[in-house]
């Protein structure tokens, strides 16, 4: 019975683990990759493990995989994560005047686009942007459901 209640902590423990593993050692998985396979894998682990308390135990799994993602996400993606991270590594700190040339905010976008064309998310054609593989987009929409289950809004 313990470890029925404890299936979703179990899966979340297990894609964690298998994320990490994943994007580090195993098959050098891309980021986003790698918490894809580590998400399956979890979800697997809690299926098995709390198998008779299926719906609750994978509506939980899926919450705290929800958190874990926005978890790696933050430190990947934050601009006040990265700020600190620049503070921390400069010695003799940064001015604003260094601070505003590092986040020049047409840089930025140009960034954020080039990644998302890297992956394949999104298309260039005829200087015109597209959406390309839409994984993202179905995960926004997944966590756009889940927010409104959770907290009574889709934003």
């Amino acid at each position: 019975m313990f470890f029925k209640i404890f299936a979703p902590f179990f899966g979340l423990i297990i894609n964690a683990f298998i994320q990490i593993l994943s994007y580090k050692y195993i098959v050098r998985y891309k980021l986003l990759e790698s918490v894809y396979f580590g998400f399956f894998a979890g979800m697997a682990a809690t299926f098995i493990s709390g198998r008779y308390a299926l719906a609750v135990n994978l509506v939980m799994y899926l919450v705290l995989s929800y958190l874990y993602f926005h978890f790696i996400n933050l430190g990947e993606t934050g601009r006040r994560i990265r700020l600190l991270r620049e503070l921390y590594d400069s010695r003799e700190g940064l001015s604003l005047d260094e601070l505003l040339a590092r986040y020049n905010g047409k840089e930025v976008l140009e960034n954020r686009i080039q990644r998302l064309i890297n992956n394949g998310q999104v298309i260039l054609r005829a200087n015109r942007y597209y959406i390309g593989r839409p994984h993202m987009l179905l995960i926004s929409r997944a966590l756009s459901v889940l927010r409104l289950m959770l907290l009574g809004r889709g934003k």
